[in-house]
């Protein structure tokens, strides 16, 4: 009878063993989930804007207050192998607004593009360049604003026109104004049967604008992707426009240095009603909206011929923040969900190579209640893929170990949960495995354990 008892207490210490094995490699393997949702809880006046590689294997998180005495101040934090956490600060402008524009490095510096938007009553816009060296040291920024006359209108948009930093452009709808790096004007443009130019790129050729124009249709208003160059007296040399047309609003957004001296135009062409949300920073595409949209690809040479063309429907991933060139690679982001507030969604990601040939594809499944960034390397975008998640940083060689690591969470969340609701109870369940120890090594040590075992009642001889 001994044995028996003993056999039960040692099965029932395995069983026990090994379910809290199981909890606690769960626990393990989701901490970052929870810390992060603490991290996250205790953000709440955050909001990430822009998340970056950097060289020497770092990346850096670009975000703004919400609220509280920093509202409406920037804040970056540089993370990285040899930093301990990170590195960081926050700026802003006094009696001002900061709205991000851009960013993107340049040697060990980031570079943050940004509109500044004076509170005052006649005050106009303007544009800011902040340089952040690799130690988190924030320069003191310059300005580029149009001269105090009557001529003086402020932008709507302020972007970096030129791969080196060189040359910097304010938009105003369908007016552009290109500065020097000192903060010098250079050059104005004023296009014609212009909606909104988006971007603008210079050399010492001239300057390509892109954007998108409004032309009246047989039954409604046709918004067409465009793009146009202006020499550097400022005559118009090409106009073209690469997509759109009735029902549908085309617009180029982002305008990339590529191979001989060729560009590349980024842009989307979507339905008007296409549901799209954007929450917690990221821009959701669900899965009951129609398949309207799509993003485009366009590489088009000096006079304006396209001589390439990609084209992705939806979910149409976008362009992650990153250089100004291709000559990196792309790496392209799309977030979709079933609905509104759904447990989870999905993170689609697309890396092309500099001759805009795809290399990977991958959907990465994420909790819902997680934000999810990523960005390419920095050096080269083959090399590898950070990414933000649950308030920290992480490197990975690439999609395969991003997948393997997000599925590994969706897998064990669900018995962190249980370990943790049975936390509780846990000191019940001990003294309640003792007392059954106990019990079953008192039946053991009875002398009458030769009539009444645990497991039965013994016959007795007559």
């Amino acid at each position: 009878m001994f044995k028996r008892a003993l056999l039960y207490v040692l099965i029932l210490a395995t069983v026990t063993m090994v379910c809290l094995f199981v909890f606690v490699l769960g626990y393990g393997t989701c901490t970052e989930l929870y810390e992060g949702i603490a991290r996250e809880a205790r953000a709440a006046d955050e909001e990430i804007l822009e998340f970056v590689g950097l060289p020497q294997g770092e990346a850096a998180v670009i975000g703004q207050y919400t609220e509280g005495t920093n509202a409406g101040n920037l804040f970056f934090r540089i993370y990285g192998p040899h930093i301990s956490g990170f590195v960081g600060d926050d700026f802003g402008v006094d009696g001002a607004a900061l709205t991000l524009q851009q960013v993107f490095t340049l040697g060990n510096e980031i570079h943050l593009i940004c509109l500044v938007s004076p509170r005052g009553e006649d005050a106009v816009s303007y544009g800011a360049v902040y340089k952040i060296d690799r130690h988190g040291i924030v320069q003191e920024p310059t300005c580029y604003q149009e001269p105090e006359d009557g001529s003086q209108y402020g932008f709507n948009r302020f972007v970096c026109a030129n791969q080196a930093g060189q040359a910097y452009a304010g938009i105003q709808n369908q007016r552009v104004t290109i500065f020097n790096k000192e903060g010098n004007i250079v050059l104005r443009l004023n296009s014609e049967q212009t909606r909104e130019i988006y971007d603008v790129r210079c050399d010492q050729t001239g300057a390509l604008i892109a954007g998108c124009t409004s032309e009246s249709g047989m039954k409604e208003t046709v918004h067409r992707a465009f793009c146009a160059f202006y020499d550097l007296e400022g005559n118009r040399i090409w106009r073209k426009a690469v997509a759109g047309e009735e029902g549908s609003k085309a617009t180029v957004i982002k305008i990339l240095d590529h191979e001989q001296g060729n560009w590349l135009l980024h842009g989307v062409n979507r339905v008007e009603d296409l549901n799209i949300l954007r929450t917690q920073g990221l821009s959701f595409v669900f899965e009951s909206a129609p398949h309207g949209e799509e993003s485009f690809f366009m590489e088009i040479d000096r006079n304006g011929a396209i001589t390439k063309e990609i084209t992705y429907p939806s979910p149409a991933p976008i362009l992650v923040s990153q250089g100004l060139s291709t000559e990196n690679g792309l790496l392209l982001r799309a977030y979709t969900a079933q609905k509104p507030g759904a447990d989870r969604y999905g993170v689609q990601m697309v890396r092309l190579n500099r001759e805009l040939k795809e290399i990977a594809r991958k959907e990465i499944p994420v909790w819902g209640d997680q934000v999810f960034y990523c960005a390419p390397w920095a050096e080269n975008a083959a090399d590898g893929i950070w990414v933000y998640h649950a308030g920290q940083a992480k490197f990975f060689q690439n999609e395969r170990e991003i997948f393997r690591h997000f599925t590994g969470l969706m897998r064990w969340r669900p018995v962190c949960e249980a370990a943790l609701s049975m936390g509780d109870g846990a000191l019940w369940f001990l003294c309640l495995y003792t007392v059954m120890t106990l019990c079953t090594l008192g039946v053991a040590r009875s002398p009458h354990s030769r009539y009444y075992g645990t497991f039965g009642r013994k016959k007795r001889r007559v």
